[in-house]
């Protein structure tokens, strides 16, 4: 039964902007689905670095809070270190990830319109 609700839950998660927003996805082509799969990306990454950023204010909480208690402060620090860790990981590649598609120039700059020539 749990893992039913895991799978609601991530099914949900993942088309409630669409259901929210009251937004029709159109797959007429595959520029349109690349373009959507590309959009889904991208706020999966920003997502992903909100709850990292949530994981170093919990550890700062944790740690400032715990006190004396060294095993509260350790696992604090764990976290706040994970967190950056992974803030640093995922903002890394996404800068590399662009770097590279501007460097090769493999996003198309006229908004996926060929240039047809007229003779």
């Amino acid at each position: 039964m749990k893992k039913r609700l895991l799978y609601l839950g991530a099914l949900i998660s993942v088309f409630s902007p669409s259901i929210i927003f009251a937004q029709q996805i159109d797959l007429t082509n595959a520029t349109n689905a690349f373009s959507s799969v590309r959009t889904f990306i991208d706020s999966l990454i920003a997502l992903l670095v909100g709850i990292a950023i949530l994981v170093v204010v919990y550890g700062i909480i944790k740690f400032i809070a715990s006190g004396d208690d060294a095993a509260a402060r350790k696992s604090g620090g764990a976290f706040m270190a994970y967190g950056i860790i992974g803030i640093f990981v995922m903002i890394s590649i996404w800068g590399l990830v662009g770097f590279l598609d501007s460097s090769f120039t493999l996003s198309d700059p006229t908004g996926g319109i060929p240039n047809v020539p007229t003779q």
